[in-house]
């Protein structure tokens, strides 16, 4: 009878928490909007992330016509979220679990890119101490799906589509920094998200910069510009 009975309550709190995990994962992943961003469906909790998170809806259209042409995708529940951390879960459960060398690559690039946005939304809703720790743990995905890259460049043909969209990816990073650091105030904030620009340009320049040679900065272009004709 005992047996029974703890059987039951482990079976009852097992479904709780299953309930709780995919209560966080459809947060996490809201439902597109006919513009092509997710319905802000954390507003019901946090009504200041959902602000935010419409900014930097808005940021995205503007980058992507004056900008770098490439979109990031929409950063889902913010780090201020209380569930955020089953958010965190999932990811590394998803990490550890793809074994894929190219999807692992794409995997940690969109960790990446919505981390870029989350940090964004939070530094543009005035929490800028976290969306700076945010925008580094981007760079940290960024950096590894970097090394990913280079694994991939050397075990196997990639296609020049995913070359060039990742040249930009690492463009659109350096792009949104820089753009955040206007926004910063607090100079050891400032420093951070320097010395992650400064990262982001450094691998940019040695390793990505030839992938996209229309999108060389014009510095670049003046210091070697056999390697650009070469390219062409």
């Amino acid at each position: 009878m005992i047996g029974s009975r703890l059987l039951f309550s482990s079976l009852f709190i097992l479904g709780a928490f299953t309930l709780v995990i995919l209560s966080a994962l459809r947060l996490a992943q809201p439902q597109m909007l006919e513009h092509g961003f997710s319905k802000p469906v954390f507003a019901l909790v946090n009504p200041e992330a959902s602000q935010a998170a419409r900014l930097v809806a808005s940021e995205v259209v503007v980058q992507n016509e004056e900008g770098v042409q490439y979109q990031l995708p929409y950063p889902g529940i913010l780090p201020d979220h209380p569930l955020y951390w089953l958010k965190m879960l999932r990811d590394r459960v998803n990490l550890a679990l793809t074994k894929d060398p190219l999807a692992r690559f794409e995997l940690l690039l969109l960790f990446a890119d919505k981390r870029l946005g989350a940090g964004e939304a939070l530094i543009l809703g005035g929490q800028s101490q976290l969306g700076v720790t945010t925008v580094t743990k981007a760079e940290k995905y960024l950096v590894q799906a970097h090394n990913q890259f280079q694994t991939l460049l050397s075990s196997q043909d990639i296609d020049p589509t995913i070359k060039e969209q990742f040249a930009k990816a690492f463009l659109k990073h350096q792009e949104v920094t820089a753009r955040l650091l206007d926004k910063i105030t607090d100079d050891s904030d400032r420093a951070v998200l320097e010395q992650t620009l400064d990262l982001d340009k450094s691998i940019f320049d040695n390793n990505l910069a030839k992938f996209t040679p229309i999108l060389v900065k014009p510095e670049k272009q003046e210091a070697s510009p056999s390697a650009v004709l070469k390219e062409e």
